[in-house]
């Protein structure tokens, strides 16, 4: 591979890393609620710190090898095994005897782009280190005052401003001495929260961060962000300090008015107190009585902040994703499908033997074409070494009981004592025990001791709710089918209180087919609600369309407060409207909070063409903008160079009776003959990844039988959804979808 393909592939590799971090970071501040300035400029320094980490390290710690599954192999591997290998233009030309072309000299252009990479880095670095000396210029022009150890005075600067590190300098004005004490002191307090604080050496790593991602908008946004949020922390420790709003205010506003007028130089690589592009906002903050003043951060939760941080860089930076064999179990069979390449696939399992999916996988491919010795061994050997897998658990529940052209009685009691010695192993272990009572718990095979299993693992793990459903289920099914087991079945739950159980054993009855088990899954879910269960409120889903035309619109009346702060914007709203055209809901995506009454009062107000479906009016949700203009205009804003919207998710997970709506085209699953013939029957359940574009990308087995679980991946497969939309791009949808097989 030719240096400057690897040295982009490497570039390509930190930046993704280092986004994921940035995203992470952003999953950080959402989670922790980190409104506090101080807080928020940890999280950002430590992410910057990750980023820099990524690019020094990454190519000297060793790899985590995380496994995934390739699409395809590699093109290059199926033409060596079908063509001979060709015969290059040297070797021709010795054999003719003819002269060789003298080689064409060109750049190509990955050559280019690296060339053009390090050039912006030289670029940044020279900007960097021209500052720098400005710097080291004007602390050697500054003159100590009164003898103290970090406080002077320079000429060449107009407000208090904070430079150095190990050394640090506080440098005032020349006169400073007219000053009044309060602004004095207010100065002093900001500037020495700045040297504690370290402000200086944070914002020198930003730049250096910026410098080696000069390419990249997060590196310059994390630049912003970190100056921004360090004026915000000192202006929080000086008012716990000083206690005068007013005062502190005024000193801002006062520096920012020296500033505008050009009194003096200000130096670009020093922690200035006030400047003009973000004065407004930090004088909103300081006079804003309802907020809350937050501490400082101390250094125990700088340590727990590091302590937790590192792990996820190390992870960012080690992470290695290695191709595994392709998912061709799962590709859907119609006629003339090609048959998997089981002998690769063998070949895989035995040296990655940990790989629980591709293993499951390929049982589920020898399910589906009746082969039966490879998929038994492999059972035996998951309940032998995983059993607490919940690949396991569902490729076990295949063995059936009897004697069939899936697999012998002999084979189901291998697998039971199997089982049996896992459960005399692992009686604390929940999940060990939840796939062993999933093996027995077939009418036809041993429910009783099922039950007791679910039992055991519910009192070891109250909180885990998928025994209580696999519980549910159990006792469904025995009401369904009318097994033996179904009288214990009922006298449990006519017994029980556990509002959950009874909810989910009345859900499942009341889909049945029988007027009895529906009515009496209205009573079990009567009774749950009793114990505490509130009922299921099935709410319709409301499409979302463009906009229609509007019959009526109001302009919003500006609020006092914000037309006296000299705040204007936009209000991004969701509404619903009815079918009378009229607004029926309203919310606020984004904007200011000023607006937001304002915003809400004037759409509410406004009059729509219905929207039409099939010749009906049918409610339906869509998204305005609201202007708010200081002007009485209603044209764009330009917005602040450091406004930075929030990310788009890229993937979101929706209800499945939500997504259903948006099916366009789908196919049934072939039933297959083996599941037939051995009375095989009912639901499988299935997580799937859709595609910005609306296809199926991956699946996930939930539950189910295996047998039928492989004809259901394949038919989910080759559905096609409407692509979805959030906030207008598109993005990937986790959804579940349920498969039924009835003969």
């Amino acid at each position: 591979m030719d240096w400057s393909t690897t040295a982009l592939s490497y570039l390509a590799s930190v930046t993704a890393r280092s986004l994921c971090l940035v995203f992470l970071a952003f999953a950080g501040v959402a989670l922790l609620r980190a409104g506090a300035a101080a807080a928020r400029h940890a999280i950002w320094t430590v992410t910057v710190g990750g980023m820099l980490a990524l690019a020094l390290l990454a190519p000297v710690m060793p790899s985590l090898p995380i496994r995934v599954l390739n699409a395809a192999p590699p093109a290059e591997l199926t033409r060596s095994a079908v063509e001979p290998p060709a015969i290059s233009e040297t070797v021709v030309a010795k054999v003719a005897g003819t002269p060789l072309p003298a080689a064409k000299s060109s750049i190509t252009w990955q050559q280019a782009a690296v060339w053009i990479y390090f050039a912006g880095v030289a670029v940044f670095l020279f900007r960097l280190w021209m500052g720098y000396l400005l710097t080291v210029r004007l602390v050697r022009a500054s003159r100590a005052i009164d003898n103290a150890e970090t406080l002077y005075e320079a000429s060449w600067i107009s407000v208090p401003l904070t430079v150095g590190w190990l050394h640090p300098r506080i440098l005032l004005p020349s006169g400073w001495r007219s000053w009044p004490k309060p602004k004095f002191q207010a100065v002093m307090v900001h500037e020495r929260t700045h040297v504690a604080r370290s402000d200086w050496a944070i914002a020198l790593l930003a730049r250096l961060n910026r410098c080696v991602f000069w390419f990249n908008p997060a590196a310059w946004w994390l630049e912003r962000q970190l100056a921004a949020l360090a004026e915000h922390a000192c202006d929080d420790a000086a008012l716990l300090e000083i206690g005068e709003r007013d005062n502190y205010a005024q000193t801002l506003l006062e520096m920012a008015a020296t500033v505008k007028c050009g009194e003096g130089r200000l130096v670009w690589e020093a922690m200035a107190m006030a400047k003009a592009s973000e004065v407004r906002t930090r004088i909103e903050r300081i006079l804003d009585e309802t907020r809350q003043i937050p501490c400082g951060l101390s250094r125990l939760r700088w340590a727990a902040l590091v302590a937790c941080s590192l792990p996820l860089i190390y992870v960012a930076t080690a992470v290695q994703f290695a191709p595994v064999m392709a998912q061709s179990v799962a590709v859907a069979q119609s006629a003339g499908a090609e048959r998997p390449d089981f002998a690769a696939m063998e070949t895989y399992v035995a040296a990655h033997p940990a790989d629980l999916e591709a293993r499951g996988r390929l049982i589920r491919g020898y399910y589906l074409y009746s082969i039966k010795e490879p998929r038994l061994n492999h059972i035996f050997w998951m309940i032998q070494n995983h059993p607490e897998s919940d690949v396991t658990g569902l490729n076990s529940v295949g063995i059936s009981p009897g004697t069939s052209a899936l697999n012998d009685a002999q084979d189901y009691q291998n697998a039971a004592s199997l089982w049996r010695t896992q459960v005399s192993l692992h009686t604390g272990d929940a999940p060990v025990l939840a796939n062993a009572a999933r093996f027995f718990g077939r009418m036809d095979a041993d429910p009783d001791e099922a039950e007791r299993l679910l039992i055991s693992a519910r009192s070891l793990d109250p909180q885990t709710n998928s025994y209580t459903q696999q519980l549910a289920r159990l006792y469904g099914n025995a009401l369904i089918a009318g097994a033996p087991f179904a009288t214990k079945a009922r006298t449990a739950l006519d017994a029980s209180t556990d509002p959950t159980l009874l909810s989910q054993v009345g859900n499942i009855l009341r889909a049945a087919d029988r007027p009895n088990l529906q009515e009496l899954g209205k009573q079990f879910v009567a009774r749950a609600q009793t114990y505490g269960m509130r009922p299921a409120v099935l709410v319709p889903s409301i499409p979302s369309v463009d906009t229609p035309p509007i019959l009526r619109k109001v302009m919003p009346e500006y609020p006092p407060a914000a037309r006296a702060t000299r705040i204007q914007g936009d209000m991004h709203m969701s509404i619903v409207i009815g079918t009378d055209g009229h607004v029926s809901a309203a919310s606020v995506l984004s904007g200011h909070p000023f607006f937001r009454d304002a915003a809400i009062a004037t759409v509410n107000q406004w009059l729509f063409s219905p929207v039409m479906q099939n010749g009906i009016p049918v409610a339906a949700r869509t998204t305005v903008t609201i202007p708010f203009r200081l002007d009485g205009s209603d044209g764009p804003l330009v917005a602040p160079l450091n406004e930075v919207k929030p990310p788009i998710p890229q993937r979101i997970r929706v209800g499945g009776n939500v997504q259903r709506a948006k099916l366009q085209s789908s196919v049934d699953p072939v039933y297959p003959q083996a599941a037939r013939d051995a009375g095989i029957e009912g639901n499988v359940e299935l997580s799937i990844v859709i595609s910005k574009e609306g296809r199926v990308a991956e699946t996930k087995v939930i539950d189910g039988h295996p047998l039928l679980a492989a004809a259901a991946e394949q038919a989910v497969m080759s559905w096609v959804y409407s692509p979805t939309r959030l906030n207008g791009d598109p993005v990937e949808v986790v959804t579940t979808v349920t498969v039924p097989f009835k003969p």
